[in-house]
This record gives structure tokens, C-alpha cells and sequence, in this order.
């Protein structure tokens, strides 16, 4: 074990900045050096003889993407090495209990239940290519139950629950920062639901989900509570027994997420471990559509890393 002294302020301002940054598609070399100096280097011998990371954040660590952080050559953690986070170790241990279920299946005859560009009253809120996205699924896995516009709604979700091991949201997420048990997935309204999936109801679900994949804005971010518990949706879909989950941490361009979400379920579908699928859909949006982190850095897998 090796501590990094640092203050709680300091560290917190240096991730603010470097969020503010990618947000204006500012350069960030900088930062993510500084923050790669100060959190990753210290471990350099350890983490060079290790292919998959897990991080356990605490603080203002919850909202840093670990995967840009870049050492002196410029190499980004996230396509150096596979990466995992979990909100704590007995989060962890959870997930692992959970994703026993699944031990020896072939992910390519698993099936799909996946929500796509949800019909929220709106065209400013229609997601082009998130149908694509869903109806892309096909081609990898036999069975798949596909629902987007009006269709894609709240009670067809609580309908189809317990759901399938592999579930996507392509849709628009919000989290309420005052009040984070008010975060929510925005599917379609009707049949008495007001289409706003809330992290509170997705806590009273009941599900033993593969993966949870969420291309949504915002889905990883939570507020920070007593014991360094993070209070949101991620953290809502653990609890209801999703044994890992696929989050975004800022907003990404609709094109770059419509491509990750489709290779990383191809990846998925091939065999690679939950963290690979992602690795290599993070790089194929790097060289393919923008190279730029802010559109490809934001995703990552929390819970089962297997």
C-alpha cells in the first residue's frame, strides 16, 4: 500500500478544471498529466504488471475518468490498460456474487432488451442514430426485444422486468443534482407512467442483468453521501441486481455513442470481458470518429470487471 498526499481541495479544483475543460473541447494535455503525475504514477511499477485496473474512488475521484489521464509519452490509461470502477470494496464483492449467475454462458445467446430514442413529445429530443444504435444489435445477438418512440415507454420497462441479462437505454437521462434519488432515464410517457425512470424506482426493481448499459448523459454521476456512498442511477440498477453497469460520466456527442454502444456489444458478443468490449470500442471511436477524449472518455464499467 503507498499514499499520495494531496488535499481534498487541491485534487477537487485540478478534476473541476479538467472537466470544464473537455466540456469546451479545450486542450487538457496538461491536466491529465498533472493528474496522471499525482494518482498513477506513484504505482507505475505495480500497474505496469497488470493488464485490468479497478479503482475504487473516494470524493471528488468519483468524477474523474480515469481512462484520459496520460503519462509522459502521452499514453491514455484507458487504452493502456482495461479499467473497472466500483463505488467501494463491498460494492464490489456484490457485483461479483451477482455475476456468478452468468458464469460459463455464451453472451451471444444471451438476450437483449433495449430502449432506443424514446418519443418524449419533442423532435429536439429525437436521438437519430440511438435507433440505429438498438436495432444494430441484431446482427449479434438472436434475441432481441427492441422498443423505440412511443413504444420505448416506462410501463413497457416495468413490464419486461425481471429483464433480459443484456439491457440498453439510448435515450436522455438527467441527474437532479439537489436531490439524486430524482436522477432519472427519460423513456416514454403513457399507460399512467410519467415516462421518468427514477433512480428511486429503479430501486424497487427487481432484475439479475448482465450488464446495464446506459448511453444516456450523465448516468455514472451521483452525489456523494455518508460512507462515500454515490447516490445514483448506476448505483440504483447495482442495487436492483444489475451486476455491472455501462455509464457515461458528461454528455457525448450522439454519432460517437451510437458507435461505442454498437462495437461494444459486438465486443461483448465475441467474448471479451466487460472492460476489453469497452477498451475497444473507446479506441475505435478515438481513430474512427474523434480523437478528442471528450467523445469517447466518458464511458465506463462499474461493478463486474469479468
Amino acid at each position: 500500500m503507498q499514499r499520495v498526499e494531496t488535499s481534498e481541495a487541491a485534487l477537487g479544483e485540478e478534476i473541476d478544471l479538467l472537466r470544464r475543460s473537455l466540456s469546451r473541447q479545450l486542450t487538457i494535455t496538461e491536466s491529465a498529466r498533472r493528474l496522471y503525475d499525482l494518482l498513477i504514477k506513484p504505482f507505475a511499477e505495480e500497474i505496469g504488471r497488470s493488464e485490468h485496473l479497478i479503482i475504487l474512488p473516494h470524493g471528488a475521484l468519483h468524477y474523474l475518468p480515469f481512462a484520459l489521464l496520460q503519462d509522459e509519452q502521452k499514453r491514455y490509461l484507458g487504452l493502456e490498460h482495461t479499467l473497472s470502477v466500483a463505488a467501494s470494496a463491498s460494492v464490489l464483492s456484490h457485483c461479483l456474487a451477482k455475476g456468478e449467475h452468468y458464469a460459463g454462458r455464451q453472451r451471444r445467446q444471451m438476450q437483449v432488451l433495449a430502449f432506443g430514442n424514446p418519443d418524449l413529445g419533442d423532435i429536439q429530443y429525437d436521438l437519430a442514430f440511438a435507433e440505429r444504435e438498438v436495432k444494430s444489435l441484431k446482427r449479434y445477438y438472436p434475441v432481441v426485444r427492441m422498443f423505440t418512440g412511443v413504444d420505448a415507454s416506462e410501463k413497457r420497462l416495468l413490464a419486461e422486468i425481471p429483464s433480459p441479462p443484456l439491457l440498453l437505454f439510448s435515450c436522455h437521462g438527467v441527474f437532479d443534482e439537489a436531490n439524486p434519488m430524482l436522477s432519472a432515464l427519460l423513456l416514454a410517457p403513457g399507460g399512467g407512467e410519467d415516462g421518468r425512470l427514477e433512480a428511486h424506482e429503479i430501486f424497487g426493481l427487481k432484475m439479475e442483468a448482465f450488464v446495464v448499459a446506459m448511453s444516456a448523459c450523465e448516468t455514472g454521476v451521483g452525489a456523494l453521501r455518508s460512507g462515500d456512498e454515490v447516490i445514483g442511477l448506476s448505483r440504483a440498477f447495482t442495487y436492483a441486481g444489475a451486476a455491472a453497469q455501462l455509464s457515461s460520466l458528461w454528455k457525448v456527442d450522439d454519432l460517437a455513442t451510437a458507435v461505442l454502444m454498437k462495437r461494444f456489444f459486438r465486443y461483448l458478443a465475441d467474448g471479451d470481458a466487460r472492460p476489453e468490449a469497452l477498451r475497444k470500442a473507446q479506441r475505435l471511436v478515438m481513430q474512427e470518429i474523434n480523437p478528442y477524449p471528450a467523445f469517447w472518455a466518458a464511458f465506463q464499467i462499474s461493478g463486474d470487471y469479468r
